[in-house]
């Protein structure tokens, strides 16, 4: 079985890492939404679920061009 490249290994890792930072932010935030009638310092606890989900997309478009940098080599 050939082994992976080091470089691309810590691209898949990383890549998860920001898809799961994703998946756990956007329903926290939505979560806030709704619970704004209910709980209203939830709506407080929004802009970090917002951020969350910012800072994953962010870390992803950076994963992504070091994708396509690595399937180059």
């Amino acid at each position: 079985m050939k082994s992976e490249r080091p470089e691309l290994r810590e691209a898949k890792m990383y890549t998860w890492y920001s898809l799961f930072i994703i998946i756990i932010s956007l329903p926290f935030s939505l979560m806030c939404y709704v619970l704004e009638d209910s709980a209203p310092s939830a709506i407080e606890l929004m802009p970090y679920g917002i951020a969350g989900f910012f800072i994953g997309l962010l870390s992803l478009f950076i994963w992504y061009r070091k994708w396509k940098r690595l399937i180059k080599i």
